[in-house]
């Protein structure tokens, strides 16, 4: 993994991927309808395999030891509505808008990696930026669902009007 700085490129996506699809079969969310998680990385590879994940609890765990078998009450995918929201620190501006697709844009938070990787800011502003987006779904991305679902008193954060 330290080659190519592959657990930075592909572990930590990795790690949210694995940690997020155990806590959704395993029923933590059933048990705790009202958690909420913000998941970085654009959600690892979640949105890219939503259905994968549905498809594995329609098949069901019958022969499986206790243990190994999915406790989960809905589809996976059902999840992504109703107990998570990812960032934008992704690199892509195709796999935002496919998160954003995936989400809805009021499930979407603007993220970077600064200061620990030396990427300004201003880069993923830009991207966010040249989405296409409708300007109130851009202002949802870089503040207003943070504001919102962090209970600020809707002042715009810095990203916003920094850049």
């Amino acid at each position: 993994m330290r080659a190519y700085k592959l657990e930075e490129m592909v572990g930590r996506p990795f790690d949210t991927t694995m940690t997020v699809a155990r806590m959704i079969y395993s029923g933590v969310f059933d048990r705790h309808p009202r958690l909420k998680i913000v998941l970085p990385h654009m959600g690892g590879l979640l949105p890219m395999i939503d259905g994968r994940l549905d498809f594995g609890f329609r098949l069901g765990y019958k022969g499986l030891p206790k243990e190994q078998s999915a406790v989960c009450q809905r589809r996976p995918s059902e999840y992504f509505q109703t107990n998570l929201y990812m960032d934008t620190m992704g690199f892509s501006p195709k796999g935002v808008k496919h998160v954003i697709d995936l989400l809805g844009s009021d499930r979407v938070l603007f993220g970077s990696d600064y200061a620990a990787v030396p990427i300004h800011p201003k880069e993923h502003v830009e991207m966010i930026r040249g989405l296409g987006l409708n300007p109130e779904d851009e202002e949802k991305l870089m503040w207003k669902n943070a504001a919102r679902l962090f209970r600020c008193n809707g002042e715009k954060a810095w990203a916003h009007d920094m850049w």
